[in-house]
C-alpha cells in the first residue's frame, strides 16, 4: 500500500511542478496539447536527423552492390569523372 502512495504522490507533485512550469512561462504549449512545445521541436529536429540517417544508409546499400563489380575490373557507372584543371 505504501507503493500506491508513493506513486500517488509522485504525480501529484509531477503535475504541481508541470502546472507551475506552465504558469510561470518557463514551459510554453501553444497548440494546447500539454507537450511543451520545447520538446516537440527536439522530437522533430531527432526525426529529421532519424530520416538523414536512413537515407545515408540506403546510398551506403546501394553503393555496396558496386564493390564486386569494381573487385571484377569493370568500369565504374555512377558518377562521371571530375575535370581537374
Amino acid at each position: 500500500m505504501t507503493i500506491v502512495y508513493i506513486i500517488v504522490g509522485a504525480a501529484i507533485l509531477t503535475g504541481t511542478l508541470l502546472l507551475i512550469a506552465y504558469k510561470t512561462g518557463k514551459l510554453t504549449d501553444k497548440d494546447g496539447d500539454f507537450i511543451p512545445d520545447e520538446l516537440e521541436d527536439r522530437a522533430k529536429r531527432v526525426k529529421e536527423e532519424f530520416e538523414d540517417i536512413m537515407e545515408a544508409i540506403e546510398e551506403v546499400g546501394n553503393q555496396i552492390g558496386d564493390i564486386p563489380k569494381a573487385v571484377k575490373g569493370e568500369p565504374r557507372k555512377g558518377r562521371k569523372p571530375k575535370n581537374t584543371k
